[in-house]
């Protein structure tokens, strides 16, 4: 099965796809802020890393769960990566991806049906940068978010969860109104904590993931 890879054609990452995996790795680590080289690499080397996961023997809503939980691991490993004593690239990616499929199965703590990953919403790049921006909110806003997004919970069930568990007390939670300002506020906080350039990827009014 062929990845589609969205990214691919947008001008931010047309001008960068004849550089050579080292000078991408130095970009990299040199622009921290920037999403677009990891974006690159993703593009050169996803179908092979989409592969590898498909055909680890598990059902396809377990393998695009496993294949964005990889490019998860990839991107941690590539912030930790020696650029001089690195083997070549395609190889230490094949590596990192033989390593989580091998400990896939450890680490899974739910079951197929529970697994709310969807590949064609949320690339795998921009999976990284949003769990990245999570870890940077306030832990208010990160809260209601998780259990709004993740969880599916009505503002009213929020709410009473909130004051029954005695959370957020420097916030006032006293309408459902609160909790849905609450919500909006974590989604531009989020959204404002992504790079730029991963911003006008994959979220601007252009963008192809953004399109109806």
């Amino acid at each position: 099965m062929v990845l589609k890879t969205i990214e691919i054609n947008h001008p931010i990452i047309e001008p960068l796809l004849a550089k050579s995996d080292q000078e991408l790795l130095a970009l990299f680590h040199a622009h921290p802020d920037l999403g677009r080289y990891l974006v690159v690499i993703f593009c050169r080397y996803g179908q092979i890393i989409y592969t590898l996961t498909r055909e680890s023997g598990r059902s396809a809503v377990e393998a695009e769960y496993l294949f964005g939980k990889t490019w998860g691991h990839i991107y941690r490993e590539l912030k930790l990566l020696n650029l001089e004593a690195t083997k070549p690239l395609q190889n230490f990616l094949i590596d990192i991806t033989a390593v989580a499929i091998n400990t896939f199965d450890a680490n899974l703590d739910t079951h197929e049906h529970k697994i709310k990953y969807d590949l064609s919403l949320t690339p795998p790049i921009l999976l990284c940068y949003l769990n990245q921006a999570l870890d940077q909110i306030p832990k208010d806003l990160r809260l209601v978010l998780t259990l709004s997004q993740t969880f599916n919970w009505s503002s009213s069930r929020i709410a009473a969860y909130l004051k029954s568990e005695g959370e957020l007390q420097n916030t006032q939670v006293r309408r459902i109104k609160d909790i849905d300002e609450l919500i909006s506020q974590a989604n531009v906080t989020l959204t404002q904590l992504l790079p730029q350039d991963i911003q006008e990827i994959y979220l601007a009014p252009n963008s192809k993931l953004s399109s109806p």
